[in-house]
């Protein structure tokens, strides 16, 4: 899904929809409010039950940053190494991919939303869709 909230993105809104939700972090408990959230949440966990689930990348870009990248999980081990190998063949590919500003951290994972306070980065999809 390339924009989830192209309503917001038309009025200059780079993280919430024209109701003011913030689509970045309602991944967790998404309800009718954040509706494209709440049907792309419903699509993943039924792809990833029918174990057709391969890959979900977070791809961003902001406007004070040069090209695109993941802000991915944590993870240990071989899942990790996948992760990393997945963002190298991306910055291999695409000269808008910028490897440097990747970051798979646990912080990246748990920290408060400095734009949205009493949010968290567990509302992310990346960290909801993985936790479920």
């Amino acid at each position: 899904v390339p924009v989830l909230n192209p309503d917001g993105v038309t009025r200059g809104h780079y993280r919430t929809n024209v109701r003011g939700q913030n689509l970045n972090r309602a991944y967790d408990d998404p309800t009718e409010m954040q509706e494209a959230v709440f049907h792309v949440k419903r699509l993943l966990l039924e792809l990833a039950e029918q174990r057709r689930l391969l890959v979900y990348t977070d791809l961003h870009a902001h406007a004070n940053k040069r090209g695109a990248f993941f802000l991915g999980n944590c993870l240990r081990g071989e899942p990790h190494a996948w992760n990393v190998a997945l963002a190298r063949m991306m910055a291999l590919n695409s000269p808008h991919f910028d490897l440097d500003h990747c970051s798979f951290s646990a912080a990246g994972m748990h920290t408060a939303d400095k734009y949205d306070p009493g949010m968290t980065k567990e509302g992310s999809g990346r960290v909801a869709i993985y936790a479920a």
